[in-house]
């Protein structure tokens, strides 16, 4: 079904509604929340690499609330601790072009009768891969141990952003890749917290478009799988530039360099051969005697 300037009824966190009552008196149809995979193809990629320094508590004050005197520096609190770290991230920007699906967020229309409509993401999909946290407490729809991550809407841009997180070792192997420029593209498929019309859920196909909607300033996000695929090297020789200084001329001229693989024939077995091809010549002019 498609969106755009459909107005519906916020029924609860799980369900949105049609509008409009049935003249038949059957009920609204129902757009309602589930995961949903949305598949990426990324080629260009920044790396950033973050280092914290010092831990800060900027939230409380830094003098000491039971001491009497507030007039020299033991009563002030040690609020800036060392707290050494880093972590790489991946970014990529990506055209919503290359994706099947559209995908919208929820605007307030009128909100005592909890009328909503829908706002398209037009702009680009901003995708970012960082290393996982340590957590290891269940938080909504992930569980304890789970690579978690979030995606929001910005109203202003119309773009997209996923935030998402993956093992360590996944995102050392893509930078190392993308350094040494030997990744043609990414494809992911990252699974998005939203809502869907049960129409298309119960009569789609895989491969039919689909209209999405968020609801709410960010929703959960997570990637399911990632496939980093390789350049393609070609065998063809390359050309060199030779220069000619004999003609006087001074532009470059460009010569093939073929690559020829080296064949070495050990002659030393050739011996052999010789003196088994006389002795099967013997045997058959005695055979021929005979007879």
């Amino acid at each position: 079904m498609m969106l755009g300037s459909e107005k519906i009824k916020f029924k609860d966190y799980h369900t949105f509604t049609e509008t409009e009552v049935s003249s038949d008196g059957s009920r609204p149809l129902e757009w309602r929340r589930s995961l949903k995979s949305i598949r990426i193809e990324a080629n260009s990629f920044v790396v950033d690499q973050i280092h914290w320094v010092n831990e800060c508590d900027t939230l409380t004050g830094i003098i000491r609330i039971d001491d009497a005197s507030r007039d020299n520096d033991a009563s002030i609190k040690e609020t800036i601790k060392s707290d050494v770290k880093q972590k790489l991230s991946i970014t990529s920007k990506v055209s919503f072009d290359s994706i099947k699906d559209s995908i919208y967020l929820t605007v307030v229309d009128d909100e005592d009768e909890k009328i909503f409509s829908l706002l398209e993401a037009d702009g680009e999909i901003i995708l970012t891969l960082s290393e996982g946290s340590d957590k290891t407490e269940s938080w909504g729809v992930f569980s304890g141990g789970a690579y978690y991550g979030s995606t929001y809407i910005d109203r202003d841009t119309g773009n997209l952003y996923i935030y998402a997180t993956v093992d360590t070792l996944i995102i050392e192997n893509l930078v190392k890749e993308v350094r040494e420029e030997r990744i043609d593209k990414i494809i992911l498929d990252i699974v998005l917290d939203t809502f869907s019309f049960e129409v298309d859920d119960a009569l789609s196909d895989f491969h039919h478009k689909r209209d999405l909607f968020i609801h709410g300033f960010s929703t959960p996000a997570a990637v399911q799988s990632l496939l980093i695929r390789g350049k393609s090297f070609s065998s063809t020789p390359q050309l060199a530039p030779v220069s000619q200084p004999d003609d006087g001329d001074s532009q470059a001229h460009l010569s093939v360099k073929p690559v020829l693989s080296s064949f070495v024939v050990d002659t030393s077995q050739l011996k052999h051969i010789k003196n088994a091809l006389w002795l099967i010549s013997f045997l058959l002019f005695l055979i021929f005697v005979k007879n």
